[in-house]
């Protein structure tokens, strides 16, 4: 008697997984081309390549810095290879948590090419997410 008790009090929580579901990630856009703020201060582009019902995103980070965020970018401007040090990451996976900390702001939409898509598949085929 004393298990059902609990149950019946508990029920709610355990059924509800007390976090209320898997984070949302609608308002952000699959191609997006955003602007994120590094944790040095510095401005970084990433694209966002693909989502997952969990809430982990999977980005391109570019090679690309900028002291604030652009007005305006291209995407011809866009490289994995910096004229400084910095280099491009082809598949980055983060919570959405983290990247809503990075402050992004859209610059520009683009479609998600089967080349880009294709470290995320080689991740997902791996179990690496699991």
């Amino acid at each position: 008697m004393m298990h059902r008790a609990w149950l019946l009090i508990l029920g709610p929580f355990l059924l509800a997984g007390c976090g209320g579901g898997p984070p949302d990630t609608s308002d952000l856009e699959i191609g997006g081309i955003y602007a994120v703020r590094r944790p040095g201060g510095d401005v970084a582009i990433m694209k966002m390549l693909a989502t997952d019902t969990d809430g982990t995103l999977h980005l391109r980070l570019y090679a690309n810095r900028f002291p604030e965020v652009p007005e305006s970018i291209r995407l011809d401007e866009l490289g994995m290879q910096g004229a400084t040090a910095d280099i491009g990451i082809d598949h980055v996976d983060m919570p959405v948590q983290d990247f809503r900390k990075m402050k992004p702001s859209l610059l520009l939409s683009s479609e998600v090419t089967d080349d880009e898509r294709a470290p995320v598949d080689q991740w997902r085929q791996s179990g690496a997410g699991s």
